[in-house]
């Protein structure tokens, strides 16, 4: 079951992505900010305070690991992540490893995605 009230932190540039996964992150009951570029994440967390990030890898000014730490760091604590490409390269998930964050390849189903934010949700609270 997802736990509802949950806040969570969508990074993505491509605006009908970011609206798609809110709608259905809102329909589970999770509230939901969306940030469309790794500068503005930090700012939007701040006043957010998610429980979990959602990015995108590859944003218009970076990427989605340097959006999480950026995050983290403004934050003072660790968030948990899941980074979500469409990119076949190594790229992605050697940034990830850095920062013990998944990477999920697109295209992602709404069951894949619910389970993956449980996980990152669950992951939280046994901290």
């Amino acid at each position: 079951m997802m736990r509802r009230g949950a806040r969570v932190l969508i990074i993505e540039d491509d605006e009908l992505a970011a609206t798609a996964m809110q709608c259905v992150l809102d329909g589970w009951g999770i509230d939901c900010a969306v940030a469309a570029d790794a500068s503005s994440a930090p700012g939007i967390a701040a006043g957010f305070q998610p429980d979990a990030i959602v990015s995108d890898y590859r944003l218009p000014d970076g990427t989605g690991t340097e959006a999480v730490a950026a995050v983290r760091a403004r934050l003072g604590r660790s968030v948990a992540a899941v980074i979500l490409t469409g990119e076949i390269g190594h790229e992605p998930d050697q940034d990830a490893a850095a920062l013990g964050i998944e990477v999920i390849r697109k295209p992602i189903t709404a069951t894949h995605l619910a389970n993956t934010i449980r996980e990152l949700l669950g992951a939280m609270a046994d901290c």
